[in-house]
């Protein structure tokens, strides 16, 4: 039952996003909202994500 509210629910919103940091990170670099980059990306840095330790200029699109 539980199974099937899930999968009506899921049906119910089909263009929901779901982007993650990687995602928002490259969105607003683009823009090129470098101080919004570094807000999204230093807390991650400094916990250790990997992705997060590169220089921006290797993730240019």
């Amino acid at each position: 039952m539980k199974k099937l509210l899930l999968t009506l629910l899921a049906m119910l919103r089909p263009n929901a996003a779901w982007a993650g940091p990687v995602d928002d990170a490259l969105a607003v670099h683009i823009r090129k909202d470098f101080a919004s980059v570094l807000k999204i990306v230093r807390p991650l840095a400094l916990k250790g994500e990997a992705w997060a330790n590169k220089p921006t200029s290797s993730r240019q699109p």
